[in-house]
This record gives structure tokens, C-alpha cells and sequence, in this order.
């Protein structure tokens, strides 16, 4: 499956899923959810590419609550995480969904941090 694939999945009626299984920060109490699901759209390339979907809109939400005047300046998208530097569909998902370029960095820096926090305090 190519990084197209999952656009085409996602067109024409997909399933939505909204990834907050375990709440968020501000509302701990917010379940996750599939929706929209027919007989049609119940695939698992469908399914997949509604979660990863899920996955990027759940980031998108955190940049939507900057004021204004502060996302006017933000002009790259920069992530850490594993799971998106490995899945070149998250990637393309969160180039499309916030139009920005993506710049991945080199390393996972909560893991290497809490590396070095353990062998500097063993």
C-alpha cells in the first residue's frame, strides 16, 4: 500500500475514528470512537487509513488551540515519534492535514533522554 492508497481509502465516505481512547489531558473522561461504518467502507485498508487518520487529526486538534497570532509563524511540521519517522502514510497525512512540509528529527529524544536519565543516575 502506497501513501496514495490511503488518500483513496479516505475519500468517498470512509469510516471516522476519533483516537482519544484515553481521554486527553484537558478531558480524561472522553472516550474514543468509530463512526460512519457501512458495509461498503468496512475494509481493513479502510479501517487502517481511518485510524491513521484519527491519529493526525487527534495532533491537528493540539495545533488548532494556538492562538492565531502564533500559528501565522509556523511554517514546518516537526516530529519526533517513532511511529510517524516509520509509516510514510501518518507522514503523508500530516503533510495534507496541516499544508505544511514535514521535517522528522533524527532521533527520539524521550527515549534518549530517559536513557541518559537512567545511566547518569544509576
Amino acid at each position: 500500500m502506497d501513501a496514495s492508497d490511503i488518500s483513496q481509502e479516505l475519500n468517498n465516505d470512509p469510516p471516522v475514528v476519533d483516537t482519544r481512547f484515553g481521554g486527553t489531558r484537558e478531558d480524561p473522561t472522553i472516550r474514543g470512537s468509530i463512526t460512519n461504518l457501512s458495509s461498503e467502507n468496512f475494509t481493513p485498508k479502510r479501517i487502517i487509513a481511518a485510524f491513521m487518520q484519527g491519529m493526525v487529526n487527534e495532533l491537528y486538534n493540539s495545533f488548532e488551540i494556538l492562538p492565531s497570532a502564533l500559528k501565522e509563524y509556523i511554517k514546518t511540521v516537526i516530529d519526533s515519534k517513532n511511529g510517524v519517522r516509520k509509516n510514510i502514510h501518518i507522514q503523508e497525512l500530516i503533510k495534507k492535514r496541516f499544508n505544511k512540509p514535514l521535517l522528522l528529527a533524527a532521533e527520539e529524544e524521550a527515549a534518549k533522554g530517559a536513557a541518559i536519565f537512567a545511566a547518569e543516575n544509576d
